[in-house]
């Protein structure tokens, strides 16, 4: 099975307002069609689609080093500080942590090229730990480049079980855009404090964010249910 996502264009890097990302509520750990691995995909349907782009998420500045996270291999990044360009740039064909120094400078800006894809494009790698799920149900990217949480990806697992030599549990689990263990968790999922297992079944199911949120507060992760004994959001 394979879980696809669609881009929305070409995207900046930027420097946030906090140097951490964080969630908007906490997720108690706890210990989710079968033998998937799940490989997410960008895509260009046609000319008159917005097609899918590498992009600079996660930015952190912490004294005079910036870090930031490329989603995948891209044509090129151009990082301007105070408007200067950074020589030698930095390398593009390769996605994961980017680090750059400021050097003194006060501004600085992200720019990553385009990367058109000419038809459906795995980007997951199949040995991945992150990549492997029993059943994944949902999975979703924050788009909203004003949160902290640009970038990220959210898969749901609906149903613990054992796959590829991992054994995830229900719930989800939340990577950074090259697809990194931001949050430590390992093969243990967030479950909210709901108890997915009760009733059995596929859940959790679809999940959403606030896309449109305008000042990039809010943290919040919709989650449908459709078992009988709990199912609503």
């Amino acid at each position: 099975m394979i879980l696809l996502c669609l881009g929305t264009g070409s995207l900046v890097g930027q420097q946030p307002n906090k140097n951490s990302m964080k969630l908007a509520s906490p997720f108690p750990l706890r210990p989710t069609i079968r033998g998937l691995v799940l490989a997410l995909a960008v895509t260009a349907l046609s000319s008159f689609v917005a097609q899918a782009v590498p992009y600079a998420s996660g930015v952190v500045k912490n004294g005079d080093t910036v870090t930031f996270i490329l989603n995948e291999p891209a044509a090129g990044i151009t990082v301007l500080r105070d408007g200067v360009p950074l020589s030698p740039a930095i390398d593009a064909s390769s996605k994961g942590l980017k680090t750059f120094s400021l050097d003194g400078a006060s501004t600085f800006a992200i720019i990553v090229s385009n990367n058109v894809p000419k038809a459906w494009t795995q980007i997951s790698d199949n040995n991945l730990t992150q990549s492997k799920y029993y059943s994944p149900k949902g999975v979703t990217v924050d788009t909203n480049p004003k949160r902290t949480t640009f970038g990220q990806i959210i898969v749901a697992e609906g149903l613990a079980g054992t796959t590829g030599g991992r054994t995830t549990t229900d719930g989800l689990y939340i990577m950074s855009a090259d697809q990194g263990d931001i949050w430590s968790q390992g093969d243990i999922a967030f479950s909210g404090g709901v108890n997915w297992v009760t009733g059995g079944g596929n859940s959790p199911w679809k999940i959403s964010l606030n896309r449109a949120d305008p000042t990039g507060e809010d943290y919040t992760i919709y989650i449908s249910d459709w078992s009988d004994s709990h199912s609503g959001i």
